[in-house]
């Protein structure tokens, strides 16, 4: 199974209410530029899963246009704030048994430090799937990795239900000079 980490565009930044925040003009012409090259290289997901904050619901859209992507849905559970535990949750609601299919490609598209969070409990292996009792669990061990994703950027982990490989990262940066070679 592989997970995209996609951070949403550049957003407004004075809105009283933090979920009506979109995209401005220059994160919206980032995104299409990064879409327009993220899906040339790699192969659409199964689906795409969003919060609720409009920022990000602009941005899935953006991606799921390029990808010909039919199944995006946005949850409450994956608005800015939202625990490990969330993550689990709205993925395994939505998977039901197929949580560790090797076929999958999911796209998450939301926030942080929230989407780093749940990243670096993937890629510190914490994020476990019991192949008995098939249920996932999270061993709560403190989390040891510090990063945080850019706006607009794309970090691949690849998960196996045991454990999980960096497969591809990639800052705007990188995107901006891999447009500028493939145009």
């Amino acid at each position: 199974m592989e997970y995209y980490f996609i951070r949403h565009g550049i957003a407004e930044d004075n809105k009283e209410n933090d979920l009506e925040r979109k995209l401005t003009k220059e994160g919206t012409k980032k995104v299409k530029d990064i879409a327009n090259i993220v899906t040339r290289i790699f192969p659409e997901p199964n689906f795409i899963l969003t919060s609720e904050a409009l920022r990000s619901i602009e941005t899935a859209k953006i991606f799921s246009k390029k990808w010909k992507v039919k199944k995006m849905d946005s949850y409450s559970k994956l608005n800015p704030g939202a625990s490990i535990y969330d993550y689990l949750f709205i993925i395994g609601a939505y998977l039901n048994k197929d949580i560790v299919r090797s076929d999958y490609r999911i796209a998450l598209i939301t926030h942080e430090p929230d989407l780093s969070y749940f990243a670096a409990a993937l890629l510190e292996n914490h994020i476990k799937f019991d192949f008995k009792t098939e249920e996932i669990y999270y061993d709560k061990e403190p989390i040891l990795l510090n990063f945080h994703l850019k706006k607009s950027s794309l970090m691949i982990i690849e998960w196996d239900g045991e454990e999980s490989n960096l497969k591809f990262y990639s800052p705007p940066s990188i995107f901006k000079k891999l447009k500028n070679l493939i145009q």
